[in-house]
C-alpha cells in the first residue's frame, strides 16, 4: 500500500499533548475521524494477505517508512484533507479555551482606543499590543501548513466569533488575541483610595466587596445592581452629588465624531447626536443597545476614540453648552 500516511507523520502528537488528548483514542470515539481514517485490522490482513500470499503482510507509511502495526490507524492520501478538517475542528475547539479576548472585542477596541489616548496625552506607548493568531497556534505546536483549517475553527470566549452562529466574521490571520494579564491596568481600580474617599460619608466599601463586584460585572452585567457593593457605590454617588461635590461646565465646546466609509455622504448634523436605542455597541458607560452620547473637549482624542483607519472619512461635530451641567468627576476619589 504505496499511499499509506501514518498518525505520527501528522505532526500534531505535540498539539494533542497540550490539549492533554491522545488523538488515537479520539478517532475511536468521533465518527467524523473514524469515517476518514483506515485501521489495519484482521480484515485488511487477510486482504493483504491474499493479494501477495507469499509475504507477510506489513503496510509502511509513505512518508517515514516506518512500519504501520497492527491495530493501529492510518491515513490514505485522499482521505487526508478531509480528515485534517475534522481534527482541527477539534484543535480549534480545544485551544479556544484559551482565547479570552480578540481584536474583535468591544472591550478590546475600547482597551485600544485607551491606548492611544494615553499616548496622545503622556506620550506613554502601551506594550500590551495583543499576540498575533498565528503566533498564538504555534504556541501549540500546531502545524503551519495546518493554521487554514484551524482558523475558521476558532471561538472566542468573549464576544462570540466562532461559536455565536448570528456572527458571520470568522478568525482569519490579522486577529490578535488577548487575556486578562494584558487587560490588567486597564481594569483595575484602584480600590484602596477608593475604600478611603467612601469612608468620608461613612461607607465601609470593603476590598473584597469591590474586587468580586468587578468580576461579577463582567460575568452578569445586567445585575449589577443586584450587588451589594453596586448599591453602597450608588448611596455613594447620591451622598457626593447632595453635598455638591460635582464640577459645572458651561460656555464650553464639546466634540463628537463619526467614521464612514470614502465616497459615502456626509452624516447630517441630526446624526451627530447620541445613537438610536438598540443600535449600539458595548461602550465605557453604556450596555449594547443603550444610547449615550460620547463627547470630548479634545478633539485630537477622537481619532482613538471611533478607530478611525486612514480608508475612511472622520465627521466632527461641534456642540456648544449652552446651559450649565453638573458632572460628577469621578476622578476626585484617585
Amino acid at each position: 500500500m504505496e499511499d499509506a500516511i501514518c498518525l505520527d507523520c501528522l505532526g500534531l502528537n505535540e498539539t494533542f499533548n497540550h490539549l492533554e488528548k491522545n488523538l488515537e483514542s479520539m478517532i475511536n470515539y468521533v465518527k467524523d475521524l473514524e469515517r476518514y481514517a483506515s485501521i489495519f485490522d484482521e480484515e485488511m490482513f487477510n486482504k493483504l494477505l491474499d493479494n501477495n500470499y507469499r509475504k507477510t503482510p506489513k503496510i509502511l507509511c509513505s512518508k517515514c517508512k516506518n512500519e504501520i502495526g497492527y491495530e493501529d490507524y492510518f491515513l490514505r492520501r485522499e482521505s487526508l484533507v478531509p480528515f485534517l478538517n475534522e481534527v482541527c475542528k477539534i484543535i480549534g475547539e480545544g485551544v479556544s479555551r484559551y482565547i479570552q479576548f480578540c481584536s474583535n472585542c468591544e472591550l478590546i477596541k475600547e482597551f485600544n482606543a485607551f491606548n492611544k489616548i494615553i499616548e496622545v496625552e503622556k506620550g506613554q506607548v502601551s506594550k500590551d499590543n495583543g499576540q498575533s493568531v498565528l503566533e498564538f497556534l504555534y504556541g501549540f505546536d500546531i502545524p503551519e501548513d495546518y493554521n487554514k483549517y484551524v482558523l475558521p475553527n476558532l471561538q472566542c470566549r468573549c464576544c462570540g466569533i466562532g461559536q455565536d452562529e448570528s456572527v458571520t466574521i470568522k478568525f482569519n490571520e490579522s486577529f490578535l488575541i488577548y487575556n486578562d494579564d494584558d487587560l490588567t491596568d486597564y481594569l483595575s481600580v484602584d480600590i484602596d483610595e477608593l475604600s478611603q474617599y467612601a469612608e468620608k460619608y461613612f461607607i465601609n466599601l470593603k476590598k473584597i466587596e469591590l474586587t468580586n463586584f468587578s468580576s461579577f460585572l463582567r460575568n452578569y452585567p445586567m445585575l449589577g445592581m443586584r450587588h451589594t457593593a453596586a448599591e453602597k457605590l450608588y448611596e455613594l454617588f447620591t451622598k457626593m452629588y447632595e453635598e455638591g461635590e460635582f464640577s459645572i461646565i458651561e460656555n464650553l465646546k464639546l466634540y463628537r465624531g463619526r467614521t464612514r466609509n470614502k465616497g459615502t455622504e456626509k452624516f447630517h448634523s441630526k446624526q451627530m447626536w447620541n445613537p438610536p436605542i438598540g443600535v449600539s455597541s458595548h461602550g465605557r458607560y453604556n450596555l449594547v443597545g443603550s444610547s449615550v452620547l460620547y463627547l470630548t473637549d479634545n478633539m485630537d482624542y477622537i481619532p482613538a476614540e471611533v478607530n478611525y483607519i486612514g480608508s475612511q472619512e472622520l465627521d466632527v461635530a461641534t456642540l456648544i453648552i449652552n446651559k450649565p451641567l453638573k458632572i460628577l468627576d469621578l476622578s476626585q476619589m484617585y
